[in-house]
Formats: C-alpha cells, sequence, structure tokens
C-alpha cells in the first residue's frame, strides 16, 4: 500500500514530530544513578568491613607480640632480681645473730657492691622471720623495718614466694622504687625470712620506652596480678587515674595467663585494643595496647584510602548522570513550550485559512449575486418592453431574454463547480 504525498500548507505543519518519552528517559537515568551510587557503595562497604578485619588482626598479632616481648623482658628482670635475692641471703644468712652484730658493716658493703654491679637495683634488703632488718645496702643493721609489719605478715602467712609492693619513693626521698619480696623457707617449709630487692620504677619504664619508640600510639604496661598500676608508658590520660586496672583485675582473677580484648580503658578514658602476657611464674603481668581510634585512622590511612581514590571515577559518574537530569528536565520544559507554541500556530493558521475561505467565498456570492441581478434587469426590462408593444414585434426582445438565460445556465454551471471546490477543500482538511 502506498501512502500518498502530504503537502502542507504551513511550515507548522511540517515541524510535526511523535512526542518525547521523556518519562522513561528519566526513569532510565534515576536507575542508572541509583545502581551507580548503591554498587560502589556495597563493595566498599564489604572491602572495608574485610579490610577492617585484616586490619584488627593484625593489630592483635603486633601487640601480642609486643606483650610477649615486654613479658620476657620482664620475666628475665624478676629472675635476675630473684637470683639476686639468693646472692643476699647467702651473704647475710641469719644463723649467727652474734657474729652479724659484729660484721653488720662488712654485710651491708657487700650487699653494696651487689647492688652495684647491677644498675636497675636501688638496694637489697635482708629480713629474718619476725619483719626484722637483718643487713641492708649502704646502711648499718638497726631494728628498724623498711617493710609494714601488716605486708610483712601477709607475706609470711600465705608462703607466696613473691610479693610485689605498689611503687613508692625510695628513701630519703629518692627515686620511685618497686619492692620485690622473696620469701625464704627451711628444709621443713617454715617461713625464714625475706630478701627485698627494690628496682628502679625509672628502669621497668624504660624498658617499656624502648619497646614503643617507633610506634608512639601504643602502651605498655606491667601489673600486679590484683590489678595495681607498677608502670605505664605512656603515662595515664586521666588527670586522676585510679591505683588499679578494674578491667584487668577480673581478668587476672580468672586465671587466665595470656589474652587481648577490646576494653573501656580506665586508665585512659578511650576505647582500647589490648593485650596481655604474665610474666611466667611470678605474680605480674605485661600488657601492650592500642586506641581503637589510632587502628581506625591506621585503618583509614592504609586501605581506605584506596576506597576514596576509587570513588573518585563514581562521584564524577554520579555528577554525570545528576547533570543529564538537570539537563533532561530542561529539555522537557522547553519541548513543552515549544508544543504548546505549535499548538497555538497552528490553531491560529486553521482560523487564518478558515478566513481566507470564507473571505473568497463571500466574495464569489457577491459575484454570482450581481451577475444573476444584472440577467434578472434584463428579463424584467425586455419583458416590460414587450408588455408596452403589446407582444408584436418583439423579436429582439426575445432574442435579448433568451441570451440572459443562457447566462445564467453557464452561471449555475459555475456555481456548481464552486460547491465542488469547496467539497473537495473540506475533504483535505478533515
Amino acid at each position: 500500500m502506498t501512502v500518498p504525498e502530504t503537502r502542507y500548507s504551513s511550515r507548522s505543519e511540517r515541524l510535526s514530530f511523535s512526542p518525547l518519552n521523556f518519562r522513561a528517559a528519566r526513569q532510565q537515568l534515576v536507575v542508572a544513578l541509583v545502581a551507580s551510587i548503591v554498587v560502589p557503595l556495597v563493595l566498599a562497604a564489604l572491602y572495608a568491613w574485610h579490610t577492617y578485619g585484616r586490619v584488627m588482626a593484625e593489630q592483635s598479632a603486633r601487640l601480642n607480640q609486643l606483650a610477649w616481648v615486654a613479658e620476657s623482658n620482664l620475666t628475665n628482670l624478676l629472675d635476675v632480681s630473684r637470683e639476686l635475692a639468693v646472692q643476699a641471703s647467702g651473704i647475710a644468712t641469719p644463723t649467727d645473730t652474734r657474729r652479724m652484730e659484729n660484721e653488720s658493716t662488712t654485710l651491708n658493703k657487700r650487699l653494696e657492691a651487689v647492688v652495684a654491679a647491677h644498675r636497675h637495683v636501688a638496694a637489697l634488703s635482708v629480713y629474718d622471720s619476725n619483719g626484722q632488718l637483718l643487713a641492708d645496702s649502704g646502711r648499718p643493721r638497726t631494728s628498724e623495718s623498711y617493710i609494714g609489719k601488716e605486708d610483712f605478715d601477709v607475706v609470711r602467712s600465705t608462703a607466696h614466694p613473691l610479693y610485689i609492693f605498689s611503687p613508692q619513693r625510695g628513701r630519703d626521698g629518692g627515686p620511685t622504687v618497686i619492692k620485690l619480696l622473696f620469701s625464704r623457707t627451711t628444709f621443713e617449709g617454715r617461713f625464714d625470712g625475706a630478701t627485698v630487692v627494690s628496682v628502679y620504677v625509672s628502669y621497668l619504664a624504660q624498658i617499656c620506652q624502648k619497646l614503643i619508640e617507633e610506634n608512639p600510639e601504643l602502651t605498655v604496661g606491667v601489673y600486679r596480678e590484683d590489678g595495681a598500676v607498677l608502670t605505664r608508658i605512656p603515662r595515664p590520660r586521666v588527670a586522676a587515674p585510679p591505683p588499679k586496672h578494674a578491667v584487668l583485675q577480673n581478668e587476672f582473677a580468672r586465671g587466665t595467663s595470656r589474652g587481648i580484648m577490646e576494653i573501656d580503658s580506665p586508665l585512659d578514658g578511650i576505647r582500647k585494643l589490648l593485650a596481655y602476657r604474665r610474666a611466667g611464674e611470678y605474680p605480674v603481668y605485661a600488657s601492650a595496647g592500642l586506641a581503637v581510634s589510632d587502628l581506625v585512622r591506621i585503618w583509614l590511612r592504609d586501605d581506605m584510602s584506596i576506597v576514596l581514590v576509587a570513588l573518585i571515577p563514581c562521584i564524577c559518574l554520579w555528577l554525570l548522570i545528576a547533570f543529564s537530569l538537570r539537563r533532561l528536565r530542561a529539555e522537557e520544559a522547553s519541548w513543552r513550550n515549544w508544543r504548546r507554541e505549535l499548538s497555538r500556530r497552528r490553531s491560529a493558521e486553521a482560523s487564518t485559512r478558515q478566513l481566507q475561505r470564507m473571505g473568497a467565498l463571500g466574495n464569489l456570492v457577491a459575484s454570482v449575486a450581481h451577475d444573476f441581478n444584472n440577467l434578472l434587469m434584463v428579463v424584467t426590462a425586455n419583458m416590460e418592453i414587450a408588455r408596452r408593444k403589446n407582444y408584436s414585434g418583439v423579436k429582439n426582445e426575445v432574442d435579448a431574454v433568451e441570451r440572459a438565460s443562457s447566462s445564467a445556465r453557464e452561471t449555475t454551471v459555475v456555481q456548481r463547480f464552486v460547491t465542488r471546490v469547496r467539497v473537495c477543500n473540506r475533504r483535505k482538511i478533515l
């Protein structure tokens, strides 16, 4: 079937297009925008979850290793201190009280020489089973006891091989020390006194400080088994830190020798990842900690920076789609305005054409009416002349009437032609 070629009478008819589907285009762009946002963010979340777990595992292993190193150094320090206690007990064995009174100066100097050979030791003291001082490095033997009676009674009643005192100022306001009390027993198992090794807290702090020189965000601490803080590097962040670490105290009370946990630190007031290990069989623990905020910072620095770089093309795509949506909205508004303008223009052109047709038809009707009027005037005049001549000798008048009748027939043909043209135009408009 051949489609007949349509000839448009105006430019507005030639500009007739099928309407654009802006809604479908907008839906496609919105779906693309949502997909370009959701998919990368889901993948980034999965990658972040995976990498955070990996960073957590790495930092946990790192803290466990650091706690192991701190525990090894602490164990070595306690082993050396125990050997010094055994050596001091051998020097000042309480077998002959009279001899010890006579040789107290010599015994003190020998103990002082032992102390001088070990820079971490502040003093060595030997006590009998009643808590009386037998010998002390740098001091003559007196009846003065440098250990509280209540503490000594606790050691004597429990017969624990080692009791660690909380940090306290040294003699005569000297440096802060930690006293390690090693108990002595007889072959029968009876309590036979104790030897106290005073260790500088600064020396213990130096050991901890060396472990975190390259990692200042870490913390290293030494705690007694009841949670008492012996030393902590760096210092606690809270203004008035408690003397005991309550969380570790509860953990040590369960008898665990090692572990790692995420806690709210009572010393720093922040969330921390903390690993701890017991120093051999000694009632003391070494710990290594890392603030969760620092762990997150390491995670963001090492892993999430890759995600941020990968999201740059996605952000550009989001901006491009957003720009396309804005452009589509503007084009839709322009298209609608153009369609309204086109409709108004077509309506105006159709009205103009209708007016032109009506004007042409009026002119035609007026012309035909004028011609008929002329013809009727000819017929009427000739008929009046014929009547006055009593219908004799009216050949010329009859000829004139015939000519007018012939003209009338021709005028009727023209009218029919005009009517046919009008019908054809109406069909073309429809």
